[in-house]
């Protein structure tokens, strides 16, 4: 009598591979939305300007990316200090200084084309623009200290601490404005109220979409970095391990079908 064969025990399926966190569906539909909004809301709804006329309505471009830059900056510089004295927030941290440099770089563009427009010139070497070009070149400094391959602490630590040193520079982008030659660059044109009235709402609109904007390409790129430096941290397999680990679950996907 032939004995029973051995029952086979079910092969083990490896857990599915974590995947980057996805800010809410309703969030990147509104940054969508609002992208499609705001061509209409700098030609169609802002009033042209009386002395610049049609040119600047590149200002509810500028305005808005120069305002959430800054602000991001200032989130990573938070974050970097939380990081320092709690050690979290460094995933956040280096997601905002990617976006607001990413805003900064594009004001810089956008306030180049004005500058075109309205001195005839595409820069002038004034202290705000300087100022802000040197936050740029900080930031851009800090961020391959993030980039470059070193002991995930040690890159965290760095990138924290040049963080905050780099926005140091941030208030003299604005005290630069007010101390030299004013007139080349207004400042505060909003806060001080030089601002027409007809104006305001669709600026105001053009700040919540840039706003929309600027939360969701933080929660996706920090989502993605939290994930790329859990995988940093994970212990490396051997290859039998890599190799049964795969042979498993290809298995498992064929019992699946």
């Amino acid at each position: 009598m032939n004995p029973k064969p051995a029952l086979k025990k079910p092969a083990r399926r490896e857990p599915g591979r974590p995947t980057p966190k996805q800010p809410p569906r309703p969030l990147i539909a509104a940054a969508l939305l609002g992208l499609l909004c705001l061509p209409w809301v700098a030609l169609g709804w802002a009033p042209p300007e009386a002395r610049l006329h049609q040119s600047f309505r590149i200002f509810y471009l500028h305005l808005p990316l120069a305002w959430w830059g800054l602000f991001s900056l200032g989130v990573a510089c938070v974050s970097g200090l939380t990081w320092l004295s709690r050690g979290r927030g460094a995933d956040r941290a280096e997601a905002a200084v990617e976006t607001g440099l990413l805003f900064m770089g594009l004001a810089l563009l956008t306030g180049m084309i004005w500058a075109r427009q309205s001195w005839g010139v595409w820069w002038r070497w004034e202290p705000k623009l300087f100022t802000a070009l040197l936050l740029c070149l900080m930031y851009a400094a800090a961020l391959l200290v993030w980039k470059t391959p070193r002991p995930l602490e040690r890159e965290k630590k760095l990138g924290a601490a040049l963080n905050i040193i780099a926005f140091v520079n941030v208030p003299f982008i604005f005290l630069s404005a007010a101390a030299f030659n004013p007139g080349a660059h207004p400042p505060l044109l909003v806060l001080n109220g030089a601002l027409a009235r007809e104006m305001l709402p669709p600026l105001l609109a053009a700040l919540l979409i840039f706003g929309v904007l600027w939360l969701c390409l933080t929660r996706i790129r920090s989502s993605q970095i939290a994930w790329r430096n859990r995988r940093r941290n994970r212990p490396p397999q051997c290859p039998e391990q890599a190799e049964e680990a795969m042979r498993e679950a290809m298995q498992g996907a064929r019992e699946h079908d």
